[in-house]
């Protein structure tokens, strides 16, 4: 049964992140929403390790069918998908006997959308579904390479469903966030790295069209990293730390459609910032060493200075008064 309804679970996430266009780009973040872009966005960051982390999200643009979901009606969700009589059938057989073996494990059925909701059904996921979503869920879909080498590995670590509360039956659109993790092998010292990421979304998934418009991008390289070059978006923005000791950035916006790329290239920063540093220390040090050189070469030119008098004998004449005196 606890099988059964992770399935089922795992069908219906899938098919509605797909839908929503969220299974396209890569990522990792342990908080779905600690950098989410604003609108449908892709929003990665380069661990030192060399682990790409991203927070992804899309718009869902009729939320309808994911709030029934979440308050306890799974049914417009598994019809929206297109699914054939027979895995419609088995599908909501095992959420309805999960459901009578766990009361309250779902919604009330209220027709109502509450925060206590959405926040068991981002639970539900997390602990049933998040933990068997291996890469093999979005190949074919989404295709992540670093130097040419796909990651070591990739699991779905976060999901959340913002702007979900309301009523059941309200078109509002759904905002999912879904953060990702890719671990690739490290580089060499030194050697700048290579990014692609390429996408092949199906245009329908079920009932429900996945057409992406732009996308909002970013990268963030870790500290001592510059962005040496980007190819892919428009309205491209790269920004480095002229000192090459923070981080580097690149952002703008792509369509996602199949065959697109997106290349961003980065790599170890010229540390200009520390060879100002040691040059100033040099030229610091030079400047002390010439001033102590000057001051002795000053003191051997230097005439010397007069012997002091020799102190005088009382007697010996002067102003004191005659040895002859009574």
């Amino acid at each position: 049964m606890r099988r059964g309804f992770r399935s089922a679970l795992l069908v219906l996430v899938a098919g509605a992140l797909l839908a929503s266009g969220l299974a396209a780009p890569v990522g990792a973040a342990s908080t779905a929403s600690s950098a989410a872009l604003p609108g449908p966005g892709v929003a990665l960051s380069v661990a030192g390790n060399g682990t790409l982390s991203a927070v992804l999200t899309a718009n869902v643009t009729n939320g309808s069918a994911l709030r029934y979901a979440m308050d306890g009606n799974f049914t417009p969700l598994i019809d929206a998908l297109g699914l054939s009589a027979s895995e419609r059938s088995s599908l909501l057989a095992d959420l309805n006997a999960t459901e009578t073996l766990f009361p309250g494990l779902f919604g009330n059925r209220d027709g109502t959308v509450s925060s206590v909701e959405v926040t068991r059904f981002e639970s539900l996921l997390l602990q049933n579904v998040v933990p068997l979503v291996p890469t093999s869920t979005i190949a074919g879909v989404v295709n992540v390479t670093v130097d040419g080498q796909a990651p070591t590995a990739d699991r779905l670590t976060a999901v959340l469903f913002v702007g979900a509360e309301g009523k059941d039956t309200s078109p509002a659109p759904i905002d999912v966030q879904a953060g990702f993790s890719l671990p690739f092998a490290s580089a060499g010292t030194g050697a700048a790295r290579t990014l692609r990421i390429g996408w092949n979304l199906p245009s329908i998934v079920g009932n429900l069209t996945t057409g992406v418009g732009p996308v909002n991008f970013s990268l963030r390289t870790p500290r001592a990293v510059d962005v040496r070059s980007a190819s892919g978006l428009s309205d491209e923005r790269v920004a480095n730390d002229p000192l090459g000791w923070g981080s580097g950035s690149v952002s703008g916006e792509f369509v996602p459609t199949p065959g697109h790329t997106v290349t961003v290239v980065y790599g170890p920063a010229f540390p200009t910032g520390t060879v100002l540093v040691v040059g100033l220390v040099a030229v610091a040090v030079a400047a002390t060493v010439l001033a102590l050189a000057w001051r002795s070469r000053r003191r051997r030119r230097a005439p010397p200075a007069p012997a002091p008098a020799a102190p005088t004998a009382p007697g010996s004449g002067g102003l004191g008064p005659s040895s002859g005196s009574p």
